[in-house]
């Protein structure tokens, strides 16, 4: 049997807020590296979730652990949740 995590309402803006910490934090360096002035949201997510960015980038490590413990589905909604638009730039 898989074990429910409850993901409460402080919880989820933590981990929105640590995600959304982490983009501000690297997207200048992201826009670089890809050579374009937008990216689409399916990339964002996919960059921020990706090595450990928000673990150093967040300044929540308590909201990240928790993320980790989340299923896939879950962690890509709350990304979407953080990140609603359909693409981002400079």
């Amino acid at each position: 049997m898989t074990k429910r995590i409850t993901v409460t309402e402080e919880i989820q803006k933590r981990i929105i807020l640590m995600a959304q910490r982490t983009w501000e934090t690297c997207a200048h360096d992201i826009f670089q590296l890809v050579g374009k002035n937008s990216i689409r949201r399916n990339e964002l997510i996919e960059i921020i979730q990706d090595a450990d960015h928000m673990h150093y980038n967040g300044g929540d490590h308590d909201a990240y652990k928790f993320f980790l413990t989340l299923p896939g589905p879950k962690q890509i909604s709350l990304m979407r949740d953080a990140f609603p638009d359909k693409t981002y730039g400079m």
